[in-house]
């Protein structure tokens, strides 16, 4: 059984736009039967549903650039970004991601962190320890540069 699954099976039906639209159709016209005739209640729930699964165009209306995503494409993203938050953190919840307590050395990193640590130490080291020691380089340079820097004579 693949990782995250429930255990349970349904077969999932390819969605059907005819019946989304039909469906909308129904919903809608019940209240307004009457008043307009069936094909044109067909064409306009047709244009609505048409329009929501189109890119739109974007803020710039002289380039349509960038185009924005569909209704549709919205709310699958904003769905799958709700989902991955939760499973995110549900992992960095868990008690492998927790800092330990150490009677010697008190707070200590997981066993995860120190792991990530360890494989990216020449990377973490460089980023953090780089931007100031070219700091100080560049100081350094620029007061002798300007006369300024107090060499020691040996």
């Amino acid at each position: 059984m693949a990782e995250g699954t429930t255990g349970t099976t349904a077969a999932i039906e390819p969605f059907n736009p005819q019946k989304a639209m039909d469906a909308v159709r129904v919903r809608i016209q019940t209240e307004f039967a009457a008043l307009i005739p069936e094909a044109q209640w067909r064409e306009m729930v047709q244009r609505e549903v048409d329009e929501f699964f189109k890119d739109r165009p974007g803020e710039n209306h002289y380039t349509n650039y960038p185009r924005r995503p569909s209704k549709f494409s919205e709310i699958v993203h904003e769905e799958l970004a709700k989902w991955s938050r939760e499973k995110v953190l549900a992992i960095l919840t868990s008690p492998e991601w927790q800092a330990q307590w150490d009677d010697k050395f008190g707070n200590m990193p997981s066993e995860e962190i120190r792991k990530l640590l360890v494989e990216h130490a020449p990377v973490i080291i460089q980023r953090a320890l780089g931007v100031a020691f070219q700091g100080a380089f560049l100081n350094a340079m620029n007061e002798m540069r300007n006369g300024q820097a107090i060499l020691p004579r040996y």
